[in-house]
């Protein structure tokens, strides 16, 4: 007959080599990469939905468009406040004398937007969004450098655009226009 004490330091010893090897296995696996390399989270959206991107796009529209509303009041040449609101490229387009510039004319009133919907979303590498809305100029008035009423009485009063939009320079949720152009597509204003 074989007693406990017998068989108890060499499997002891046994077990206790199964169990560092186990152990070592385990740790191994835990910190050793994949062949492959060290693996990379997944990219985060920069917008959590559909609703965030467009709450922020009508926001950034909201703030450019009564920034562009006082620079086409002063005759459309001062755009400094309009700049934090928009990309470079799309002032340097903004600085293109226009119709009001050439003229000497200025605008009086403000101009308003609704009608927003998401056209292009936010992707998971960037925010650049498209939206399309309805801007409405019927509250604004051109006026000559007499202050004459010289809006024309055939002009659209609303009409459908689509706005471009880019990360801003501060956090990729704040929007600037890098864009704006004509809806081609049926009026749904």
């Amino acid at each position: 007959m074989v007693t406990w004490g017998a068989l108890g330091t060499p499997l002891a010893r046994v077990l206790a080599a199964l169990v560092a090897v186990a152990g070592a296995l385990v740790v191994s696996a835990c910190s050793t990469p994949s062949p492959q390399g060290t693996p990379t989270p997944s990219p985060t959206a920069v917008f959590a939905s559909e609703e965030e991107a467009l709450a922020a796009a009508s926001d950034a529209y909201a703030k450019y468009n009564a920034a562009f509303d006082v620079a086409l009041s002063q005759g459309g040449t001062a755009l400094e406040d309009v700049e934090q609101y928009v990309t470079a490229d799309y002032l340097e387009q903004l600085r293109v004398p226009g119709a009001l510039t050439q003229n000497g004319w200025h605008t009086f009133g403000t101009s308003s937007f609704d009608s927003i919907q998401l056209l292009e979303r936010p992707s998971d590498k960037d925010a650049n969004v498209a939206v399309r809305l309805c801007r409405d100029v019927s509250q604004v008035r051109i006026l000559n450098d007499s202050n004459e009423d010289v809006t024309p009485p055939d002009r659209d009063d609303r009409f459908p655009l689509v706005v471009y939009f880019e990360e801003g320079p501060g956090h990729p949720t704040e929007l600037v226009v890098s864009g704006t152009e004509p809806w081609s597509g049926e009026d749904f204003c």
